[in-house]
């Protein structure tokens, strides 16, 4: 692939992520590559410091060619500016698994919050919130444009008319066959980056077990209970790379911490018996599948839910933040798009020529 960082809606079939598995070693603890840059936030909880943490933890060589973003974990850091500066030192760190169309963002009111609130009982505590290791494939360089001008249509202009952002245009969205790799970033690759990227960031096991506090949201409740139950170096006699010796407590937000996919909504009413898939039944035709791109590799529903759809909620959620008080004009900024219109020579008529970048892009996206 191209240096040209591009955007996908990375959340794989559920099928798909609750049955495929690489089987790798432990990522060792010791000179791993990590950067820490601060965060500016607009929330009012301003006693809260957060940082974006990024550790080198590559993909094993197996799962193919992907982007050198994608050998990189990396997480939200909340903690309290009167807390210790080391992560070693806080009293508890709650590390957080996002739900399905979730990233580490979503965690960000419940972690200010969560955080506050044990400052007022004498506690300083970090949350960590998870970035899933296929978020490297956004391209939120349009984004980041508009809410520098704060203007909206900045980032129109980046994804919907070719116009560059310090020098690079949108490449568009991705499709199955641009990200075979992540037929590679299931369950088990999902479990091990959380387990090494513990590691790496908090290296005695016994401190890890001491302090950190596993959860998550909806898909991270099940997630953390696979977490918990996995044996990290396939060595049942072996304890301290256990998952469950990794946690000293459990947390769930809408969900349960259960490896019963349907425990997701809570209950049988919300979530009736047949509604979701057993993928334990059919294992090898998954595998197969996502193998020959069969399955899809990425969640891309048409008009529905897909890579474009994600990145519209965020233009609306930033023309709402830029001008809060101004009426939008998202929707004619947008034009018709693959989206909303079937594939076509054109997707957008009122804003491209066939000529131009978005003529030529895929009209369903990855």
């Amino acid at each position: 692939m191209s240096g040209r960082k591009r955007f996908v809606l990375s959340v794989m079939t559920v099928a798909g992520l609750l049955t495929l598995g690489v089987v790798v070693a432990p990522t060792a603890s010791a000179s791993v590559e990590r950067d820490e840059t601060p965060v500016r936030s607009g929330s009012p909880v301003s006693t809260v410091v957060e940082t974006v943490v990024r550790v080198k933890i590559p993909l094993p060589a197996s799962a193919g060619a992907r982007p050198a973003a994608c050998d990189w974990l990396s997480y939200l850091r909340y903690r309290h500016r009167d807390g210790p500066a080391e992560s070693s030192a806080a009293d508890k760190i709650l590390v957080a698994q996002p739900g399905v169309l979730e990233g580490a963002g979503a965690f960000d009111a419940v972690a200010r919050n969560t955080i506050v609130s044990a400052a007022a009982q004498g506690r300083h505590i970090e949350f960590w919130a998870l970035d899933r290791r296929s978020n490297c494939l956004e391209d939120n360089r349009g984004v980041q444009a508009a809410l520098a001008a704060r203007n909206a249509k900045v980032a129109v202009d980046y994804y919907y008319r070719g116009t560059p952002v310090s020098g690079q245009r949108f490449a568009g969205y991705l499709g199955n066959d641009q990200v075979e790799f992540l037929q590679h970033v299931g369950l088990e690759q999902t479990v091990r980056d959380q387990f090494d990227l513990l590691v790496a960031e908090l290296p005695e096991q016994r401190l890890r077990k001491q302090k950190v506090v596993c959860g998550g949201h909806s898909l991270g409740g099940i997630l953390t209970a696979f977490f918990a139950s996995w044996d990290f170096d396939g060595d049942a006699g072996t304890r301290a790379d256990a998952g469950f010796n990794q946690c000293s407590g459990y947390f769930a937000l809408d969900s349960q911490i259960s490896t019963s996919l349907p425990d997701i909504a809570g209950s049988a009413q919300m979530m009736p018996a047949g509604m979701m898939p057993d993928p334990g039944l059919s294992f090898a035709l998954v595998q197969a599948g996502l193998r020959t791109g069969v399955i899809p590799r990425a969640l891309s529903a048409p008009a529905v839910i897909n890579a474009e759809t994600m990145n519209v909620l965020t233009l609306a959620g930033l023309a709402a933040l830029v001008a809060p008080r101004a009426q939008s004009t998202l929707v004619d900024d947008l034009g018709r798009t693959p989206t909303s219109t079937p594939p076509c020579g054109c997707c957008c008529p009122r804003t491209c020529s066939p000529s131009s970048p978005e003529a030529r892009r895929p009209a369903t996206s990855g």
